[in-house]
C-alpha cells in the first residue's frame, strides 16, 4: 500500500491541485492531510462576498462597519461563510481523485474556521482508527497551546486523550498528527523554536506505549523530511509531498 502525505497546505489552491492530481494516478492508494489545511480568505475574496451578500439586501451586512479612522470590520457570521466556502472548494478539489484521503485539523485551522466533517472518501480521523488492509490509521489533532486556538490543548489534557487512543492503537498503526513529539524535533538553532517548545511530552509517552509503524506529522516547517519512521510533511518551505511504501518501507519526495 502506498501513501501520498503532506501537511500545512494553508489554502494554497494549487498545491491542493497537485496533491490531487498525483493521488489520482495509479501509484498511490490513500492521501494523508496533517492539519493547518486552510488560511485566511484574501481581500479580493472577501470583497465577492460581501458584493454577493449586498446584492441580495442580506441583513448579514447590517454588522458590517467602517468607521472614518479604523479598518472594516468583518461580521464573524461573513467569515465563517468565507471560511465555509474554502472548505468546500478544497474538498471538491480532493474528490476528483476518487481514492481515501484521511485529514485533522491543525493549530492555524482554528484561527480560520471550524472543524471540517467527513464526507464520502474524505474522512476527519481526529481520534479515530480506520482500518484498511493489513494497516490502520489512527489521528491526533491536538498540539500543544500555540496561537490560543480550539485545536490546542495542555498537556495533561493531551494525556487523557491519548490514554483512550492507547486501546486503538498498534505496531500496524500508522498514527497521524498535526504536531511532533518531544524529541522528534531536534534542530534548535537560530531562528528555529527549541524541541521543548515544540514537541509534546504527552505524544512522545504515546508512542513509546503504542510503537506505530510511523509517525505523520507536520507543523514545524523547517524540518519537512523523513527522519526514520517519523515523518514531517509541512508543505510550504520545501514544496514536496512524500511518497510512503508502507509494504517496502521505502519513501521518497515527489515535487
Amino acid at each position: 500500500m502506498k501513501v501520498l502525505f503532506t501537511s500545512d497546505l494553508h489554502g494554497l489552491t494549487k498545491a491542493y491541485q497537485r496533491f490531487t492530481e498525483l493521488l489520482r494516478g495509479t501509484d498511490f492508494d490513500i492521501g494523508i492531510i496533517s492539519g493547518d489545511l486552510s488560511t485566511g480568505t484574501t481581500p479580493n475574496e472577501m470583497d465577492i462576498l460581501i458584493e454577493k451578500h449586498r446584492d441580495a439586501n442580506d441583513e448579514i451586512l447590517e454588522e458590517l462597519h467602517s468607521p472614518s479612522d479604523q479598518p472594516i470590520v468583518i461580521p464573524n457570521k461573513l467569515l465563517a461563510e468565507a471560511n465555509r466556502e474554502k472548505e468546500l472548494e478544497f474538498k471538491a478539489i480532493l474528490q476528483t481523485a476518487n481514492k481515501p484521503v484521511f485529514f485533522l485539523m491543525g493549530n492555524d485551522d482554528g484561527l480560520v474556521g471550524g472543524e471540517w466533517n467527513s464526507i464520502d472518501q474524505l474522512q476527519n480521523i481526529n481520534q479515530r482508527r480506520i482500518d484498511i488492509g493489513a494497516y490502520n490509521f489512527v489521528g491526533y489533532q491536538y498540539t500543544n497551546p500555540f496561537v490560543g486556538g480550539p485545536f490546542e490543548k495542555t498537556e495533561s489534557n493531551q494525556k487523557k486523550d491519548l490514554r483512550r487512543l492507547l486501546k486503538i492503537t498498534d505496531t500496524n498503526s500508522i498514527l497521524i498528527t498535526h504536531g511532533p513529539a518531544y524529541g522528534e524535533i531536534k534542530i534548535a538553532s537560530s531562528g528555529a523554536a527549541s524541541i521543548q517548545s515544540i514537541g509534546s511530552i504527552s505524544l512522545q509517552w504515546f508512542i513509546k506505549k503504542a510503537r506505530p509503524k510511523y509517525h505523520l506529522f507536520g507543523h514545524v516547517h523547517y524540518f519537512f523530511g523523513i527522519h526514520g519512521k517519523s515523518i514531517n510533511g509541512a508543505y510550504p518551505r520545501f514544496k514536496k509531498f512524500i511518497s510512503i511504501d508502507l509494504s517496502s518501507g521505502k519513501c521518497g519526495f515527489i515535487e
